[in-house]
């Protein structure tokens, strides 16, 4: 079962962008080369999707996810996706439909492409931790066909929201960054303005966001009225006192 208390949606946050930093940092500094034993970042004519770039990423970042595979954006468009999570030599791993013409520009597209490595990254994270007992809802031939089950999967849900919060607590960490803790309760008065502002799309997708159920969307509002005081009780010396 997935938690969704917010220590465990800050851990996981925390995880992703940690491991999307340490990727990037890497790809920045160092060029695919050709196959070679030991190679952490190579080249690979896939049979499925031609020319590709492998990053070994189990030896640069030690989290159990062992592959990184940069490929055409091309591939995605048959699903209409940047970014999938899945598996290469039976091992996890997740795909970024990013190469246009250029492979050194793979640095500058996976920066574009934060959020949705994230996203991809929680799946990776729900399924490792899942204790094995992965979730069968793929399995089911509603999944990815009709939209109402697809966004109320556990796992889309899930992955989904965090790719919202990671939108959101990115604005955090900015205010923060700038001393401006105090700001947060001005932007913010009470828990309901806050997710009147921040429930919407231009944090999260409005195609999940249209599609969410009730009872789900009551759990998304609940995961996020817990994250609002989470940021209250740590930021609550910056308060401004009421006169």
């Amino acid at each position: 079962m997935i938690n969704e208390d917010v220590n465990s949606d800050m851990k996981t946050l925390r995880e992703a962008v940690s491991s999307f930093n340490s990727i990037l940092r890497f790809i920045e500094n160092n060029e695919p080369e050709e196959n070679r034993i030991g190679a952490k970042y190579l080249y690979l004519n896939h049979p499925l999707y031609g020319m590709s770039v492998v990053l070994k990423a189990n030896n640069i970042i030690h989290t159990g996810l062992v592959y990184i595979i940069f490929t055409s954006e091309s591939v995605g468009k048959v699903t209409n996706s940047t970014a999938a999570y899945g598996s290469y030599s039976k091992l996890p791993c997740i795909y970024m439909y990013i190469i246009k013409d250029n492979i050194k520009k793979i640095p500058e597209l996976f920066k574009e492409n934060k959020i949705t490595f994230i996203h991809e990254y929680v799946h990776f994270m729900n399924e490792r931790d899942s204790k094995n007992e992965p979730s069968k809802e793929n399995e089911n031939p509603k999944y990815g066909k009709n939209p109402k089950y697809y966004f109320n999967s556990s796992q889309e849900f899930n992955a989904y929201y965090n790719e919202g919060l990671a939108k959101i607590h990115n604005i955090t960490l900015m205010l923060a960054k700038a001393h401006k803790q105090g700001k947060w309760f001005s932007m913010y008065p009470d828990v309901s303005t806050f997710i009147h502002k921040v429930g919407n799309d231009s944090y999260f997708s409005h195609t999940f966001l249209v599609n969410l159920k009730k009872r789900k969307d009551k759990r998304a509002r609940v995961r996020l009225a817990r994250y609002y005081y989470y940021i209250c009780e740590k930021w609550k010396k910056y308060k401004p006192e009421l006169k």
